[in-house]
């Protein structure tokens, strides 16, 4: 099995390598970190780890990037733009992939520009996690490991503070993803579970903060995420609704999305961030509820009710497969040893019955296509293999608010 492991990953290598090459499709021109460069480039970081042999691709990929920012406008998003560069970048110095020295600069440089796009981001109420705020504060939360960013990561908590919309149980957010809607959004990519993720995580490196935080933030929006698991008992569906939506009559294909899952929707990543949120808070029923979500997703086997077309990360059976080892890995627990090598075996039909000359191939809007970045393509595929064979290669996921 480990052999076939191999060919996969480094065929996905290979192929990656192959496209930059011959800048297959224009889609290298992207320098996004969810669904652009970055996003090889991490792959290719872990990797060099694994296989010498490519060492020196990372270094190259980072050296096009700020060629491309040179010579373009980009976008300030986490997941398209400047911030997710930054972030990697700052990952690759706290993981000892590039030295601090030779990117400092830089870093001081965007800082500023990211905290002036924080700004805006905070003004117009947009805490989402891949185009807002929250993903913002995924790259301060990490920079502030070696520079204090202490201002940018508290006006991100005070705006959350000003903005929730309080009920009967606890706190929400209106979603900026869809803003002609009025929607309340509780998925991971968009909305509110990923607010939640962001605040376990400040916690853990900002602990004077804890009081103050859990009172008025965290356990309100637990609370109110707790509300919406309405759907219970429900074989091979989610417990939990994905998105409130008010004056808008769903169709078919909407309501049929309710059981999307994986990292970007689904019950999965909700007990994988309210696992984190009842370590911190130390609190039993929250860990019971955990454990109640994820035997609930244990038994989600059905892969065409489930929407997994695909291997892909985002919604696909890849980040099923990660989030499902990173629980077992954290727990130590032998009893999800079965669902992480279903889950596997999915990753790996998915991508032999999808292959080619060409490589893996990956389900976009009706058509099967070469797909090559981290949230949706061969990139992140590579590296859930990657975390599977060496579970110390798995720091690459604080990208996704996963450790």
């Amino acid at each position: 099995m480990q052999q076939k492991i191999n060919d996969i990953i480094t065929h996905i290598a290979e192929n990656l390598y192959q496209s930059i090459k011959d800048k297959n499709d224009g889609q290298i021109k992207r320098i996004g970190l969810m669904d652009g460069m970055c996003g090889i480039a991490l792959f290719y970081a872990y990797y060099s780890k694994y296989n010498v042999k490519y060492s020196q691709i990372c270094n190259q990929i980072i050296e096009d990037i700020i060629e491309t920012i040179d010579n373009n406008e980009i976008s300030f998003h986490y997941s398209e733009g400047i911030t997710g560069f930054a972030w990697l970048l700052e990952h690759f110095v706290q993981n000892d992939f590039i030295d601090e020295d030779d990117v400092n600069e830089i870093l001081a440089d965007f800082d500023e520009i990211i905290t002036i796009h924080l700004n805006k981001e905070i003004e117009n109420m947009n805490f989402d996690f891949l185009y807002g705020a929250m993903g913002i504060g995924n790259y301060f939360l990490l920079r502030n490991k070696r520079k204090d960013c202490s201002k940018q990561l508290n006006s991100i908590v005070t705006a959350l503070k000003q903005s929730a919309v309080k009920d009967k149980v606890g706190i929400k957010w209106k979603s900026m993803f869809k803003p002609e809607l009025n929607i309340y959004n509780y998925g991971f990519a968009h909305g509110h579970t990923s607010i939640i993720g962001f605040l376990n995580k400040f916690l853990k490196s900002n602990p004077s903060n804890q009081s103050y935080i859990i009172q008025h933030l965290l356990n309100p929006a637990i609370e109110h995420l707790l509300s919406k698991g309405i759907y219970e008992g429900k074989k091979d569906s989610n417990i939990f609704i994905p998105t409130d939506i008010f004056d808008v009559i769903l169709n078919e294909k909407e309501m049929s999305m309710r059981n999307t899952w994986g990292w970007c929707y689904g019950d999965l990543i909700i007990a994988w961030v309210l696992y984190g949120s009842a370590k911190i808070l130390n609190d039993k029923k929250l860990f019971d509820k955990v454990s109640e979500i994820m035997a609930s997703s244990c038994e989600r086997k059905n892969l065409e009710l489930n929407h997994i077309d695909d291997a892909h990360f985002c919604h696909g059976a890849s980040s099923i497969f990660h989030i499902f080892n990173k629980y077992k890995q954290d727990n130590n627990n032998k009893l999800y040893s079965d669902i992480v090598d279903y889950w596997f075996n999915q990753v790996l039909n998915l991508l032999s019955s999808k292959k080619d000359s060409s490589g893996f191939k990956y389900y976009n809007d009706g058509e099967w296509e070469n797909r090559f970045f981290l949230l949706h393509g061969d990139a992140g595929v590579g590296l859930t293999l990657l975390s599977y064979l060496k579970p110390e290669l798995m720091t690459w996921d604080e990208c996704f608010l996963l450790s």
